[in-house]
């Protein structure tokens, strides 16, 4: 798979869950088939503009493969359909409507410091990942 044809994950790089999140994609991407950048850094901030993301409404994942964006659940379900995990059969309930999936997913990053809680700093990948990230 050629660096066009990867998908990038915008994440929200100080919310423990979306870090969290990372750490499980990059378990889990054994096709190595994600980039992922958080939206503070300098790239995540272009990206945002670059595909006129609005962070207010969309501001904990965002995926973008082939120059098509996908928010809240549908990224998810997105992202997971890329990796290697039993938790693909998650996938079933993106056949639901996707007003459904999106109440639980807007519930979830609404409250998702007060859930999880924050981090101080940005995500900083260690060597060993770092091929994973977006710079």
């Amino acid at each position: 798979m050629s660096n066009n044809s990867k998908t990038i994950v915008l994440f929200d790089g100080v919310c423990n869950l979306c870090t969290n999140s990372v750490q499980f994609i990059i378990k889990y991407d054994l096709r190595d088939n994600i980039r992922l950048v958080a939206m503070q850094t300098p790239l995540g901030k272009k990206l945002v503009k670059k595909y006129l993301i609005d962070i207010d409404k969309n501001s904990s994942i965002v995926s973008i493969y082939n120059e098509k964006i996908q928010y809240r659940s549908r990224a998810v379900f997105f992202i997971l359909s890329q990796l290697q995990t039993s938790w693909k059969i998650l996938l079933i309930f993106s056949f639901l409507p996707t007003i459904f999936t999106d109440f639980l997913y807007r519930f979830i990053a609404k409250n998702r410091y007060r859930f999880f809680g924050k981090r101080k700093k940005c995500l900083m990948p260690s060597d060993s990942i770092n091929s994973k990230f977006l710079s």
